[in-house]
């Protein structure tokens, strides 16, 4: 008997491949069906060289073929519900800017009722605005009998949603990133067969805010492009002594930048913290191994004077600022799993890499401060976002909101490290997806 047919929804490149490819998801799920990768068309030889290796069929959309004018009630519905979320102190977030606190403008249009109101008639336009004839073909000449997805906020994704809900194809949803929530609380699709969620604490908060989701939609599974951290066997220590000129018995401190826009002078407080942390440990016992963030170039920070204590990693993305597509190498995928296996503890702003140094059970410093060494209240936003905050309660996730707390923090991450070496086997989120999709 041949193997059902599975169609997913891809359109952004990083975190995709990452999640199908790296983690070696699609491996998984091909042992079970048979896959075709519908994907915007962005134009990326990359992205097209990745998903064209597993060898099921890839079908390419035109951009220009996938919009549509957003519908004044999908924007009424978007203002009340960030409304309803700043009067709730629930933590709405923004990558690039400040969120705006709570002013009378929300006073008005935060009600539970209108938003009760608006996000139903919500509901009833995206579901008839949005079948998309040649995805329908698609499905229909490719025998899609399950649809899956990372994505709901964008036109490709309602199309792609709601035209498989017209053709009776059950729809599942793997939530993406733990932002999403905070950025877009609206999944416009009331008829989604399954959810699957990270935890349950974010099973609860997705019910809080989308009463219309069903309980049973909502399927806590973990996070599949987490498996890659707990499976990985990386390459040995030496290898990265002698790349990057470590010390093979210091602690190496992993520092994650942040996208290039929330704030102009994250080096200069990068340089900041090196030179407080060489007040009290010399490069051999502490390195700062910086990583660019993803959106960064391989040119920036070249041609900067390096201090003792600091290296900055190789840089294996590539972006287009164009399309938003973001490629990582299969090369850099590896090496960034090995110094997540060999760093110490990270250092950064609240980010999801935090989440993948905690799937390894290593410790986090939360840095709060500019160059200054001051509280810098445009990363504020970060220790205050909804599906961030509550970290702080585990004893291993430290908040250093000024220079002078850094070492303090940086002494109980070295000895919490020191104390908790071991991990418990857990099991992969992967696992427990492929086995929700075998059972209906």
């Amino acid at each position: 008997m041949s193997k059902p047919v599975l169609g997913i929804q891809l359109e952004f490149g990083f975190h995709e491949v990452k999640k199908y490819i790296h983690s070696g998801f699609a491996d998984k799920l091909a042992r079970e069906f048979e896959l075709v990768w519908f994907i915007l068309d962005k134009k990326n030889p990359e992205m097209d060289t990745y998903f064209r290796s597993t060898g099921y069929p890839v079908i390419y959309y035109q951009p220009e073929n996938m919009q549509r004018p957003i519908h004044f009630c999908e924007t009424c519905n978007d203002v009340v519900r960030r409304s309803w979320m700043r009067n709730q102190d629930a933590g709405l977030f923004h990558n690039y800017k400040r969120v705006a606190a709570s002013n009378w403008k929300d006073k008005l249009l935060g009600f539970r009722f209108l938003k009760h109101a608006l996000e139903c008639k919500a509901l009833w336009i995206v579901q008839r605005r949005y079948y998309h004839e040649q995805l329908a073909l698609d499905f229909k000449k490719y025998n899609v009998q399950k649809v899956l997805s990372t994505g709901y906020g964008s036109t490709f994704a309602k199309f792609f949603y709601t035209t498989a809900h017209h053709l009776n194809i059950p729809a599942y949803h793997i939530v993406n990133s733990w932002k999403d929530l905070y950025t877009n609380s609206f999944i416009g699709f009331d008829f989604l067969k399954k959810i699957f969620v990270w935890s349950e604490d974010m099973k609860l908060q997705y019910r809080q805010q989308m009463p219309y989701l069903k309980t049973t939609t909502l399927v806590p599974t973990g996070n599949p492009t987490f498996d890659a951290c707990i499976t990985h066997q990386p390459k040995a220590r030496e290898v990265y002594c002698n790349k990057y000129n470590l010390h093979p018995n210091a602690h190496w401190v992993l520092y994650t930048m942040m996208p290039p826009g929330l704030v102009n002078d994250e080096w200069e407080t990068i340089m900041t913290v090196a030179a407080e942390i060489d007040k009290f440990y010399t490069a051999d016992q502490v390195k700062l191994i910086v990583r660019k963030n993803p959106n960064h170039t391989a040119e920036d920070f070249t041609k900067v004077l390096l201090p003792n204590n600091v290296v900055v990693a190789d840089h294996f993305c590539t972006y287009d600022a164009v399309t938003d597509m973001i490629i990582q190498s299969e090369e850099g995928e590896k090496e960034w799993l090995d110094l997540l296996h060999h760093a110490t503890l990270n250092l950064s702003v609240p980010s999801t890499v935090t989440m993948e140094f905690l799937t390894l059970k290593k410790p986090v410093i939360n840095i709060g401060f500019d160059a200054t060494g001051n509280q810098d209240e445009r990363v504020r936003q970060h220790f205050d976002a909804g599906f961030y905050r509550n970290l702080f309660d585990k004893e291993h996730v430290y908040r250093a909101t000024n220079i002078e707390a850094l070492i303090p923090c940086l002494r109980r991450a070295l000895e919490f490290n020191s104390l908790n070496t071991s991990h418990t086997a857990i099991t992969l989120a992967s696992d427990r997806v492929l086995q929700e999709l075998l059972n209906d």
